[in-house]
């Protein structure tokens, strides 16, 4: 017998369900949870580069739901206008020079239930690759990108470590010490 959620949708109920993604249940929730992960890994951000950003060659730009996407949105220039991937709003971007060129490093963020990390990964590996290609493609700008993916209980794969260590190498356990902090608090 196949347990219906409590909450009043019609989705089966399982962990991954009511964790983070019972829109009755949580309603902006998992929003909340990943919002809350991209403002610690940019203020960590922010930090490391501090002296560099002053210097004005990066710039560190957030885009969470409560923010204006539109000024978070991918750098003008970087893509041809009206391009199909222009919507995709990443939720950090580095935007600075490497070797003269124009560079924007996408970082992308997943806050997902534990058995869900996997297809999550694929899923924006899938998205994100598409989008840099298109940008280094158009030829402006060069562009990498990382997927950092947390569970939604504060799990953090390892796969997701290598990405903090090269974000803020001097700084990762601190940061992840503060991304599982606030999973576990907003769970």
């Amino acid at each position: 017998v196949l347990t219906r959620c409590p909450f009043g949708c019609s989705a089966r109920e399982t962990r991954s369900h009511v964790l983070s993604g019972c829109l009755p249940r949580y309603g902006g929730a998992y929003t909340k949870r990943h919002d809350a992960v991209v403002r610690k890994i940019s203020a960590f951000l922010s930090a490391v580069w501090s002296g560099v950003l002053r210097a004005g060659s990066r710039e560190v730009r957030t885009n969470v739901s409560n923010s204006s996407r539109s000024s978070n949105a991918i750098p003008a220039g970087a893509l041809p206008p009206c391009h199909e991937l222009a919507s995709l709003c990443p939720d950090i971007m580095l935007v600075s020079r490497v070797m003269g060129r124009p560079h924007v490093d996408i970082i992308e963020v997943g806050v997902t239930a534990e058995s869900s990390l996997d297809w999550a990964s694929a899923k924006k590996i899938s998205q994100y690759s598409q989008l840099c290609q298109a940008i280094c493609d158009y030829g402006v700008f060069t562009c990498s990108y990382r997927v950092l993916l947390v569970g939604c209980l504060g799990l953090i794969p390892a796969t997701s470590y290598k990405v903090l260590y090269d974000l803020v190498p001097g700084s990762w356990r601190g940061a992840k010490s503060a991304v599982v902090q606030t999973c576990r608090a907003l769970s």
